[in-house]
């Protein structure tokens, strides 16, 4: 897929893939992207960067491919579980909608392509979005990572519909960029 936006601001692109008859196919899957078309994320742009603590998360949804701006300039909120520092946060919610494991893949990179270092921690589950802030160094996490890797997967075991978890993505390294993230498996 090639995408050439003709001017700035934000378009949500969207493809079937193996669709045939999309409404029985068992293999089709339709994916949004989003993207912005200004200079401040990689390979297009990038949307978000006002998502810095749990009371401003935006949605995430399973069935969309993001490209996200990183956070720059914020202060650690200290430890949170297994993440040590949690600089430069980002915060997204999901609203299960389909019960079911869901993997989370995400990464990042420098507004040049380079890849940096991405950590995250997922909390859950809750009955509302009000009740999943705040969320402090000591609430309980459904899983977490915190590594020097670009790469990270997150998981969520047994999701029930009607649920929230938040998902908060740290940029350790502190470089401008962005964060691309989707669902890479699972049935939630």
């Amino acid at each position: 897929l090639t995408f050439n936006a003709a001017a700035n601001g934000t378009y949500y692109v969207s493809y079937n893939t193996n669709c045939g008859t999309c409404g029985t196919a068992s293999s089709c899957g339709t994916t949004t992207v989003i993207t912005n078309t200004g200079t401040s994320g990689g390979g297009g742009g990038c949307v978000g960067g006002a998502n810095n603590s749990c009371a401003t998360a935006d949605p995430f949804c399973t069935g969309t491919a993001y490209n996200y701006c990183n956070s720059t300039g914020v202060a650690s909120a200290g430890t949170y579980g297994c993440l040590i520092s949690t600089p430069n946060p980002m915060w997204m919610y999901l609203n299960i909608q389909t019960s079911g494991n869901i993997d989370i893949l995400m990464q990042q990179f420098t507004t040049g392509g380079t890849p940096i270092d991405v950590d995250f921690a997922l909390y859950g589950p809750y009955s509302s979005l009000a009740a999943a802030c705040p969320i402090t160094g000591s609430t309980p996490q459904v899983d977490c990572s915190f590594s020097a890797s670009a790469t990270e997967t997150g998981n969520i075991v047994g999701a029930v519909a009607g649920q929230y978890y938040m998902l908060l993505i740290t940029n350790y390294n502190g470089s401008a960029g962005y964060i691309q993230f989707s669902q890479s498996g699972g049935s939630g």
